[in-house]
């Protein structure tokens, strides 16, 4: 019986390290989505209103840079990815948000301290909840 639960236990692992490994061309594919919606220079088109507010674009973009690259930390193969997946993607998210900040910058948009704090908010508060529901799931295994 402590045989099954091991080998159960190891097949979840694995699915899990796949399931992260399988997210990383959508993680490398939203960030090239980010790079090339930062180099417009004007956004033409109004958003709908209930976006009215751009920081509200911010929430939802960041939100998903860290929510596809922490799945992809957690899936990874290395122990020391997994082990600190949400500090990472933390680093790495708050690195690309101020890099994306300055560069449109040379792009014709602005610089918004404003929108570098709505990023962060938002790459901070995906991997908390990543983190409580990983915390909270393993609770749950038997």
């Amino acid at each position: 019986m402590a045989l099954a639960a091991d080998s159960d236990r190891s097949r979840d692992a694995g699915r899990k390290r796949s399931a992260g490994r399988s997210r990383l061309p959508w993680a490398l594919a939203w960030s090239g989505l980010m790079i090339a919606a930062s180099s417009i220079p004007r956004i033409p088109a109004a958003p709908p209103p209930f976006l009215h507010h751009d920081k509200v674009l911010h929430l939802i973009e960041y939100g998903v840079f860290s929510w596809l690259w922490g799945d992809v930390l957690r899936g990874s193969k290395r122990e020391a990815l997994r082990r600190r997946a949400a500090a990472i993607a933390v680093a790495g998210g708050l690195l690309f948000a101020a890099l994306d900040e300055v560069y449109q910058g040379f792009v014709g948009r602005s610089r918004d301290v404003n929108d570098f704090l709505a990023d962060a908010f938002a790459i901070v508060a995906v991997q908390i909840f990543q983190e409580w529901r990983k915390r909270r799931s393993k609770a749950v295994e038997p």
